[in-house]
């Protein structure tokens, strides 16, 4: 069965929008036709065909979100099919059509047994992709630890980045590391060519560090102003390397909460859509009532969409959807649909290394699809050609 999805908006990918229709075919992308193209009339005839009318709305690449530890009450440090399931359904509400697992520090021997779990993971039928994991530590600065906990962080060890990639069945894709650690710049390298995506976060590193970090093969900064040292005239730290490398991405927690609204505008301006990519970094309680929870060791509140650690008042990851955050970044920038795709799909599916299949609507390409109304609210979406929400 083939379905067509008409009288919209096809958003192509970061630069491309007309009004049109996308047929899937299957699991992939058949045809992206233009408004008044002839082929909606052939296929008007095609008695194997589902027609559904869109009524305006965007459609566009689905969402894809590399920062992620946890939604619906599942943490993913604690691995399992079924939690992977539970959050991959989640997920799919928002429009989301993939994920990375963000996995926090633990011990070695905690994260080697969570590892051999997810080598073993499936994809879920019914609900977002699971297309690796994003180990966010436990290479990094303690000054910087934010709410990692303390005596899991080391440092850095090829012996035990071996073992994590042979425990895992080489599903670890994102790799956050403080680039002022000793050795660092050569283990960066070295993940690098283990087709890992080095990136710099919870760091004390001063500009130039962290700038050389690039040279030796990082590609991004993780959650861009949280954890790391920041932009001073007279100490410029990581903050400013993001800035100087422009080319470099940025992820970007657009939720209000942990970045001001003005500050969100200042990275928009600066570092562009091409540079930023949306996350969420939600945690457990994503998708739940407020109420306490423990994450990463921590006794942690959800109230609304925020949540904090209840005996410092340290923030504690998000609450929210990407569908959230990309209002949000619409509603402060007031950047084009084009350039939301740029930052919520085309950005995220180059740093977890799917944009061959995913994250822009191209013929032959996975038909991961959203379909959002003008305020950005998820109406419908499809993981590879299957209508999950």
């Amino acid at each position: 069965m083939k379905t067509l999805l008409y009288n919209g908006v096809v958003v192509v990918d970061g630069k491309t929008a007309y009004d049109g229709g996308i047929l899937i075919d299957g699991e992939v992308i058949a045809e992206v036709m233009k408004e008044g193209d002839p082929k909606f009339e052939v296929y008007q005839q095609d008695k194997d065909v589902e027609f559904i009318d869109v009524k305006g709305s965007y459609i566009m690449p689905g969402l894809i979100d590399i920062h992620i530890h946890g939604a619906d009450g599942v943490d993913f440090e604690i691995a399992s099919q079924e939690a992977i399931n539970q959050a991959s359904c989640n997920l799919a509400k928002d429009g989301v059509t993939g994920f990375v697992a963000s996995l926090a520090t633990m011990s070695h021997e905690e994260m080697i047994k969570v590892l051999n779990v997810y080598a073993k993971v499936e994809d879920c039928v019914d609900g977002a992709h699971f297309l690796g994991l994003h180990a966010e530590g436990p290479y990094l600065s303690r000054e910087y630890k934010a709410i990692m906990v303390e005596e899991h962080l080391r440092a850095p060890s090829y012996k035990e980045l071996d073992e994590m990639i042979e425990a895992s069945d080489n599903r670890i894709k994102i790799m956050t590391i403080a680039p002022e650690l000793d050795g660092m710049m050569e283990f960066i390298e070295y993940g690098t060519k283990r087709n890992i995506a080095m990136m710099i976060g919870h760091s004390a590193a001063d500009s130039k560090t962290a700038t050389k970090a690039f040279q030796h093969g990082a590609v991004g900064f993780t959650h861009l102003y949280n954890a790391m040292s920041q932009h001073l005239h007279r100490q410029p730290g990581v903050v400013t390397s993001a800035f100087i490398n422009k080319d470099a991405y940025a992820e970007l927690i657009a939720d209000g909460f942990h970045v001001d609204p003005e500050v969100i505008l200042m990275t928009y301006r600066c570092k562009g859509a091409d540079n930023i990519v949306l996350i969420t970094d939600a945690m457990l309680g994503k998708g739940l009532p407020d109420g306490e929870f423990t994450f990463s060791g921590k006794h942690c509140i959800k109230e609304g969409n925020s949540v904090t650690v209840i005996e410092t008042g340290r923030r504690a990851g998000s609450a929210v959807g990407l569908d959230y955050i990309v209002r949000t970044m619409a509603e402060v920038t007031g950047c084009s649909v084009q350039e939301l795709v740029q930052m919520a799909s085309v950005n995220p599916s180059k740093v977890a290394k799917v944009n061959k299949v995913k994250g822009t609507l191209e013929v032959g390409k996975d038909a991961d699809i959203c379909v959002m109304n003008k305020d950005y609210y998820n109406q419908m979406t499809y993981v590879q050609g299957k209508k999950v929400f």
